[in-house]
């Protein structure tokens, strides 16, 4: 049976409001109970690194769940395509490669960052929203 994976990236950019919500032991807890065994965090350039579940550059176990952190990676597709949960900013390239690259039963969940410029990932996101591709919210 595949490993169940939740996967939050920021894709090349940096979204340390997003990357501080998702480093938490409750955020953690939830995905442990909705049968989560692998969190990958994924923080591109932003200067916040997860240290409440993981150290730089290891992985930890936190509730039974395997947390893992990195940078970048040489294949975001190949890490999509094993997740069956995907937390994203709501860039378009990262958005239309979840999109393409994943299977129907995986959920594309994106959080727009609202200090870019004209909030166009809200735009995007609201838009693919109302056509039933994916789910959009935002940091609290």
């Amino acid at each position: 049976m595949k490993m169940k994976k939740a996967l939050v990236t920021v894709g090349t950019t940096k979204f340390e409001e997003l990357v501080r919500a998702v480093d938490s032991p409750a955020f953690a807890e939830v995905l442990q109970k909705h049968g989560f065994q692998e969190l990958v965090i994924q923080t591109g350039t932003g200067r916040y690194l997860p240290r409440k579940l993981v150290p730089h550059g290891q992985q930890a176990h936190v509730q039974g769940l395997l947390v893992r952190h990195l940078n970048f990676t040489s294949s975001l597709t190949e890490l999509m395509s094993s997740c069956c949960l995907i937390i994203s900013h709501a860039g378009s390239g990262s958005i239309f490669e979840a999109l393409t690259c994943t299977s129907s039963s995986t959920r594309l969940v994106v959080v727009p960052n609202p200090n870019l410029m004209d909030n166009h990932q809200a735009e995007l996101g609201q838009h693919l929203a109302a056509m039933g591709h994916l789910l959009i919210c935002r940091c609290i």
